[in-house]
């Protein structure tokens, strides 16, 4: 066996672990009166295993345990191939991490911190489908008897190695691959995977994750379970109540169904016993009992696309849960290996559309007053159609119907079609969740069905320069909810603020993109979540947040929004509801009559470290009102804002802080101003990086041009190197190791503070220090130009031919001009 590691898979793979105690128990008898099953197994720890009644599982194996000629590859961070509860059913299998034959698991490290990660998903996924039922020992699986295929692919997500993985998977004949793992769209969609399902969409069922992240697939796709392919299944997880789990995600029509995912019985991965079990959670163990009752199907001669029918076909009701997901309903063992052989056509809802291509501002979403159409691509699978038709009824008084009912002749299984039907919307504000029932009759070979398919769109539609107020997490689905704010074609810039009504230290999120839905995906840093597909500058803090979008030219575009309350997820269910917000937006133009706020933040000052510093700035508009104004700064330091908004902070040891002071005003205008605060560090002796001259005083207008050397610890540095400075600064570097370097700046710049860093390598390591430029008003010295340098009282001979340099160098330097 490899050596021990562990596991840090993407969003679908999150899972608590609870060990279990290793002593085999005597079997007990169990009792599943609803279901009265004639043959269950003697494994000591069966009554142990939460879900399987939830199903109908012991039922279903009254008719089949599975058999040996199906193939369920487990695409995962690795398997424990030698666990006594799953050596009997492994088959084969391969490393891509290592390269070689054996998937136990082996060394793995996070890829940030270096931290070593143990690889035990797998097993744990292993263990739920595959183990070996009625030997005795531990726990059964869901198919007792079956060959498990284990492909290692690692820790840490790979897309090329998720491919390669597939791909062994397909040509080593398997029936179905189970890839309990999800990620978002922008991040994890795998062009060739999707690719290689397609082209083995009849051989092959794919069963993935729907994730744990408690976001609507529908809004959010997550790969691969929204490939929207008839061999690919998508599922969710349930709880002891036949409910979807609250961190679960979900989706009308990304989502086909759901199995249970809390504190599941399974084998586990640990070097040092070899006999290990413990409760899982998460909807990568609901995926696995999917697959599991898959490889029932599969025995009983079922393929891909048909196993894929069967299992919706046969899905009960969640408890009072409605429009969640493509069935709305929960696995079925019993149901699925009962009717196996009685196919019926299964029609759901793949995708959905708003198409309003007459509106002024086409941006697919439903408009106050428009008339749009909703196209619905439907999945039929498992019989063929003769005849098929639709009803699609609104459930929202917003909207009236101008064309609900198409009708279809024939339609061949595991084939999608597209459907349009047509409506009219009325006057509305604020966000609307409209509500659609789709209805189905269709005619099959051998059965008529029919199905209530639900789904919901979600529009929130922003006026310029109208606040709305709203309240995020009402309900089970409503963490996200999006707007969107349509502009003129003269519009050149575009505000969003976003201000929480309410207290609450977890912070609410604000996302924006130009033309399309921001994609999300939930992660923490710096106690904010996070994403990685919008671009703009924004400006956040635990109240107010905003963005600013400077485009040359948006041509009547929409921008799309996205407010987000933190996700829930496994190890965090305190989660605060009905949490109040504001939303803003304002577009503006190059003949914007408003002027936005005067801001002054301040002279720059130089300080001493350990100063108690205040800074107090001024702020007015002349054709308004300032309703928001706030201090931040990039630099590492604690301050505090008083109620006359003034900043207060203990100036630290080195180093030059800028604050800025911004102000918004009632017409969304910003205007920001910054000062800078020098840290003084002449009396910092000889300690760190010494740069001589330490400080230049210069009236505006003159030119600079001194020789520059530098020491550290008392020891001449020959090595200066410069950094950074204000524009114009030029850094000459002598050819002699034992020269003066030379700056110069000839187009001085305005009255102020300037700071010129320099760095250099002493013994390995980079050190840093500066010369502090202070440049003043002509004049206002009394001496004309020229510059002075902080020295000693004693006599320099190194400062004094500097003098002479500098005053030959200008004079000769005026000449010439």
């Amino acid at each position: 066996m490899k050596a021990r590691n562990s596991f840090n898979f993407v969003v679908g793979c999150l899972f608590f672990v609870t060990p279990i105690a290793t002593n085999l128990e005597k079997p007990q008898n169990i009792n599943y009166s609803h279901l009265d099953p004639q043959f269950y197994p003697q494994d000591p720890k069966i009554n142990e295993q939460n879900g399987l009644t939830d199903i109908d599982l012991p039922q279903a194996w009254d008719i089949t345990t599975g058999s040996q000629d199906v193939v369920i590859a487990i695409i995962d961070d690795a398997i424990d191939i030698h666990h006594p509860d799953l050596s009997a059913n492994i088959s084969g299998g391969w490393d891509f991490v290592d390269n070689d034959s054996d998937p136990s698991p082996g060394n793995c490290f996070d890829p940030a911190t270096q931290e070593p990660i143990e690889e035990k998903h797998g097993t744990s996924i292993a263990g739920i489908i595959g183990a070996v039922g009625n030997n005795q020992e531990g726990i059964a699986g869901v198919s007792w008897n079956v060959r498990l295929l284990p492909i290692r692919i690692g820790c840490t997500y790979s897309a090329a190695l998720e491919a390669q993985a597939v791909s062994y998977a397909i040509a080593q004949g398997a029936d179905i691959i189970n890839a309990s793992y999800a990620g978002a769209d922008f991040l994890y969609r795998n062009e060739n995977v999707l690719q290689q399902l397609t082209n083995a969409k009849n051989d092959v069922l794919f069963v993935t994750s729907a994730g744990n992240l408690h976001t609507n697939n529908d809004l959010f796709p997550m790969y691969p379970g929204n490939a929207n392919l008839p061999n690919v299944i998508s599922v969710a997880a349930t709880n002891s109540n036949q409910q979807l789990v609250h961190w679960s995600q979900f989706g009308s029509y990304s989502v086909d169904l759901a199995a249970p995912g809390e504190n599941l019985l399974t084998t586990i991965y640990d070097a040092s016993n070899s006999s290990y079990y413990g409760t899982v959670s998460g909807t990568s163990f609901s995926t696995a009992l999917v697959s599991g009752v898959a490889g029932l199907l599969s025995a009983q001669g079922l393929k891909a696309g048909d196993i894929k029918g069967a299992l919706l076909a046969s899905a009960k009701g969640l408890n009072r849960q409605q429009g969640y997901l493509k069935t709305d309903a929960i696995l079925n063992a019993y149901n699925a290996v009962l009717n196996a052989d009685n196919p019926k056509p299964v029609v759901i809802i793949n995708r959905v559309k708003v198409k309003d291509e007459l509106s002024s501002i086409p941006n697919e979403e439903i408009d106050a007053n428009e008339a749009f159409h909703i196209q619905i691509e439907l999945q039929n699978l498992w019989q063929d159609v003769s005849s098929i038709e639709l009803e699609l009824i609104p459930t929202n008084s917003h909207i009236n119907t101008i064309e609900n009912r198409v009708f279809s002749d024939f339609w061949e299984k595991n084939t999608n079609k597209a459907f349009s039907f047509s409506f009219l919307s009325g006057n509305f504000s604020g966000i609307e969740n409209f509500s659609f029932i789709l209805n189905i009759k269709a005619n099959g070979v051998a059965k008529n069905v029919e199905y209530n398919r639900r789904f919901n769109i979600e529009s929130g539609q922003l006026e310029h320069n109208q606040a709305v107020s709203d309240t995020i997490q009402k309900n089970f689905s409503d963490e996200t909810q999006a707007w969107h704010f349509n502009i003129p074609a003269e519009a050149n810039k575009v505000a969003i603020e976003l201000e929480r009504l309410a207290t609450d230290d977890r912070k609410l999120g604000l996302l924006g993109d130009v033309g399309r839905r921001p994609q999300i995906f939930f992660k923490e840093s710096a106690s904010r979540p996070y994403t990685a597909s919008s671009k703009y500058e924004i400006y956040s803090d635990k109240s107010y947040e905003r963005i600013d979008f400077s485009i040359a030219s948006l041509k009547a575009e929409t921008i799309k929004l996205l407010v987000f309350n933190k996700a829930r997820n496994l190890a965090n269910e305190n989660i605060i509801s009905n949490k109040q917000y504001r939303i803003k937006a304002c577009y503006f133009t190059e003949n914007n009559s408003n002027k936005p706020p005067i801001v002054q933040a301040g002279s720059d000052i130089t300080v001493n470290p350990g100063d108690e510093v205040i800074l107090s700035g001024e702020i007015d508009d002349i054709d308004g009102q300032v309703v928001k104004y706030w201090w931040s700064t990039d630099s590492d330091i604690n301050f505090s804002v008083n109620a006359a908004n003034e900043v207060k902070f203990t100036a630290p040891q080195s180093g030059n802080i800028r604050f800025v002071l911004t102000a918004v005003d009632n017409d969304c205008s910003k205007s920001a101003d910054s000062v800078n605060i020098i840290v003084n560090e002449e009396n910092s002796g000889d300690v760190g990086l010494q740069i001589n001259p330490k400080r230049i005083e210069i009236e505006e207008g003159s030119v600079i041009s001194v020789q520059v050397n530098a020491s550290y610890e008392g020891q001449p540095i020959n090595d200066l190197r410069f950094i950074t400075g204000p524009e114009g600064i030029i850094f000459e570097k002598t050819q002699s190791s034992d020269s003066f370097d030379r700056l110069i700046w000839q187009n001085t710049g305005s009255p102020g503070l300037y700071s010129v860093l320099f760095s250099a390598n002493v013994n390995g390591n980079i050190v840093e220090g500066s010369i502090i430029i202070e440049i003043s008003k002509r004049g206002s010295k009394g001496t004309g130009g020229g510059c002075t340098m902080n020295k000693s009282n004693e006599f320099d001979p190194v400062f004094f031919l500097y003098l002479m340099f500098s005053f030959l160098y200008i004079v000769n330097r005026k000449a010439n001009l």
